[in-house]
């Protein structure tokens, strides 16, 4: 069954003798393993207990799952799930949003560490490039869904496409992988204030990823709830993430 919220992909799904296996979930669950491998080899690398980098892995993917199903449900088709409740359940039908998955797992996940009595802001650089590639790859599942995808392009006269936002966030995503790896390998790149703030490789990925949030939204077209004021809720959520770092870059700057 397609989702209302997507369009003809390049590659929904595919099978394997009677079993239908979506392409979406396939590459969310390479993406998972990648990134579970990469978060291992850094956190060794770092000294930091693999131990305790598996068990957060887990809960950022358990409490993200829910909370970006819980966040569509609720902001973007609360009345269709009114009239159908047992389709909350129906996940594999699609229906996320990112932010809510990413709000929940960075919430239980520095509680997490917390309980564990861990840095959390080491835990947050660590996570940051991650992140960025979690992301990046995760918009390539979009794209071959045919989810998120863009408004009609009309800047070829008498050739209508749509604009591929899916890879628009791909490359800006993974521009700032890049970013992100070479601050980390040469921090005199940024100002000796800015290195000392906890989790400051963290909040440069949450600035990057939020300004090309933003730039991806102006161009979507699939249906993403109510606006207000004409812009998306992601699109006031990456408002959100920008006026809450400024504010904690000037906490921590004038401590």
């Amino acid at each position: 069954m397609a989702h209302p919220h997507a369009i003809d992909g390049l590659w929904p799904s595919f099978r394997v003798f009677d079993l239908v296996i979506p392409t979406y979930y396939l590459i969310i669950s390479f993406t998972f393993c990648v990134c579970l491998l990469w978060l291992i080899r850094r956190a060794q690398a770092r000294q930091l207990e693999a131990r305790i980098a598996i068990d957060t892995a887990i809960v950022i993917m358990i409490s993200g799952f829910l909370g970006a199903r819980i966040f569509h449900v609720i902001f973007e088709d609360l009345a269709y799930y009114q009239q159908n409740p047992i389709d909350i359940l129906k996940f594999w039908n699609g229906g996320f949003v990112f932010f809510g998955g990413a709000f929940a797992a960075f919430i239980c996940g520095v509680l997490f560490l917390k309980t564990q009595k861990q840095n959390v802001g080491d835990w947050l650089n660590l996570f940051a490039p991650i992140s960025a590639l979690g992301y990046a790859l995760g918009r390539v599942a979009c794209f071959v869904t045919g989810c998120c995808f863009g408004d009609v392009c009309e800047l070829i006269p008498d050739y209508e496409f749509r604009h591929p936002t899916q890879l628009y966030a791909v490359v800006i995503e993974l521009i700032s992988l890049f970013i992100l790896l070479k601050i980390e390998n040469r921090p005199s790149l940024l100002s000796k204030k800015l290195t000392q703030i906890p989790g400051y490789l963290f909040c440069i990925w949450a600035l990057l990823h939020s300004l090309g949030r933003i730039f991806m939204e102006f161009l979507r077209a699939d249906p993403r709830g109510p606006m207000l004021w004409g812009l998306s809720i992601s699109t006031w959520l990456s408002c959100l993430v920008l006026i809450s770092l400024s504010i904690y870059y000037k906490s921590k700057a004038s401590a």
